[in-house]
């Protein structure tokens, strides 16, 4: 990622914004149980005064279902909403609030709804960093060396870079080469 950033950052001619390299691109990989396989990527961009991508679509394959994220800097609202699908049901996160569908067949689905208070509106991301370097402290104090967070964050940056050649292949479905569970 760092030899994809250097060349921009060398070119940059205008402001820049932070596109769809934020942590922010995923729905939480905890979430489906299972790390994805393959990825299906389109990147846009609509306002040209930003020297970077500013709208996101894309699709993570699972071997239980598939994750749909669309992520926008150019709407007119701030708005949080995933869709994880798998073939017992499916989760749908909206903001703070979350809805989970299970069953399958002809049985009446049965449907929970809750909420989680997430701060998706601290562009910041203050509380989520904190936490993250107190956790990573932990682990370095620990011994901790290859942990969660780091199968995280190495599956994010894998993903990142799977949908930008995804995107500059015309969105063709890539799979990612490395299973961050075996690390």
């Amino acid at each position: 990622m760092a030899a994809r950033l250097a060349p921009r950052a060398r070119v940059r001619r205008r402001r820049h914004r932070d596109g769809p390299r934020e942590p922010q691109l995923l729905p939480d990989l905890r979430l489906a149980g299972v790390a994805p396989t393959h990825v299906t990527a389109k990147t846009l961009t609509l306002d040209r005064q930003w020297d970077t991508e500013d709208n996101l679509n894309a699709v993570l394959t699972f071997p239980n279902g598939f994750a749909h994220t669309f992520l926008t800097w150019t709407a007119g609202v701030r708005k949080v909403v995933y869709s994880l699908q798998g073939s017992d049901g499916a989760l749908v996160i909206d903001d703070d609030d979350w809805e989970l569908t299970t069953g399958k067949g002809g049985a009446k689905p049965a449907v929970e709804k809750g909420m989680i208070e997430s701060d998706w509106m601290d562009a910041s991301h203050t509380r989520w960093f904190n936490s993250m370097f107190d956790q990573f402290k932990t682990a370095m104090r620990g011994g901790d060396f290859v942990n969660r967070e780091l199968r995280e964050a190495v599956a994010c940056i894998q993903i990142i870079e799977t949908c930008y050649r995804s995107s500059a292949e015309g969105s063709r479905e890539l799979p990612l080469a490395v299973d961050v569970t075996s690390l």
